[in-house]
């Protein structure tokens, strides 16, 4: 008789386990198709509707059974544990098999995750979020010293932005600006950028941000900076000798890449990131990215250490997305001379209404002309 229930409970387990596997078949078969689902939530801004993925799935599914995995497992243990100390041979080779199974499926998972990484970053917009910009809007910025810019990459994919000239020299510096995650500052920048009096100023949308055709990837938004860099610097009109690179948020990652890979002669950061991760607490809680991630394309703070341009961080004291710990820490990483600005009460945007920080900008830009 006991030897019949033995045979029982193992036939169960057997089949759990069967059903267990063919769950995460299914799952990892089916992510790649399920990802590109996203719910979508339009919201009415100054620039035009702007539309935003809210949630994203995949990386939910992957949460999702994470935290199962890592919940049945510690029921498992905690049911061998009890086995140990009530004597109960039954429960222990139930639990066992159930420790192995679960434990085993959690290390599959973070497998997946690792295999799959690139993938997840690019195709649910981790860390890029494009938004479409109000035509009209932005047509009423083109005139006088702004001017439109239409670049065609190498692989023909067309990018759109402005380029504001502030000066009447014959060649003029320049500023490469690189937006946040949604690019959706790019206006109210380009009135600050009229006030930089001898300075050019130049925003060139992401892929598929603003009017920019394509899709944005890390690989692909670094390419585009050389080639925008490129482009700006061999046109008779720009100073060649003098072009500063500057991002926010996110595009300081862009902005450090352009400098550690280009002759630039300025660096200034707003809002800095150390690197652009899928590994944030909130994204992937249960899955150890810091273990398992390989490095970043957008990765500040390892390219810190080999630029020597004059830079300026500019940091916001109350920032909870970017923190200001994590900010000087790019700061102490860096070869060149450096200056940092933190502002007293501001967070993570401080750069889009704070007219001292963009004071702070022009006294910065007369010790490079």
């Amino acid at each position: 008789m006991l030897n019949i229930k033995k045979k029982s409970v193992k036939k169960i387990l057997f089949i759990l386990f069967g059903v267990f596997c063919l769950s995460c078949v299914f799952i990892i078969s089916t992510l790649s198709e399920i990802g590109k689902v996203k719910l979508q939530d339009v919201v009415k801004l100054h620039l035009g509707n702007k539309e935003i993925s809210m949630n994203y799935i995949s990386v939910n599914i992957i949460n999702l059974s994470a935290v199962l995995l890592v919940f049945f497992l510690i029921i498992s243990i905690i049911l061998f544990i009890v086995s140990i100390f009530t004597r109960k041979q039954k429960l222990k080779s139930v639990s066992i098999p159930l420790m192995y199974i679960f434990a085993g499926a959690y290390i599959i998972l973070c497998l997946f995750v690792f295999i799959i990484q690139d993938d997840l970053r690019n195709r649910d917009h981790l860390g890029f979020e494009p938004i479409k910009i109000n035509k009209e809007l932005s047509d009423s910025y083109i005139k006088n010293n702004v001017e439109e810019i239409n670049l065609l990459t190498p692989d023909n994919v067309r990018l759109n932005g402005w380029l504001v000239k502030s000066t009447k020299k014959q060649k003029s510096p320049l500023i490469i600006y690189f937006t946040g995650a949604t690019g959706g500052e790019v206006l109210d920048i380009i009135d600050h950028a009229k006030k930089l009096n001898s300075w050019s100023f130049a925003i060139v949308s992401y892929r598929g941000y603003g009017f920019s055709e394509g899709f944005p990837t890390q690989e692909a938004v670094l390419s585009d900076a050389l080639f925008i860099y490129d482009t700006f610097s061999k046109r008779n009109d720009i100073d060649k000798d003098r072009i500063v690179a500057m991002g926010h948020s996110l595009g300081t990652g862009v902005a450090v890449y352009l400098s550690e890979n280009r002759k630039i002669a300025a660096t200034i950061l707003s809002s800095p990131i150390l690197r652009n991760s899928i590994g944030s607490p909130i994204q992937l809680q249960l899955v150890p990215m810091s273990f398992i991630m390989r490095r970043e394309p957008i990765d500040t703070i390892f390219r810190a250490p080999f630029i020597d341009n004059p830079l300026l961080c500019l940091i916001g004291e109350k920032d909870t997305n970017t923190l200001p710990k994590n900010s000087l820490k790019l700061v102490e990483k860096w070869k060149g001379k450096s200056s940092v600005k933190i502002y007293k009460g501001e967070g993570h945007k401080f750069i889009y209404n704070n007219e001292n920080s963009w004071s702070d900008i022009s006294e910065f830009l007369k010790t490079i002309e």
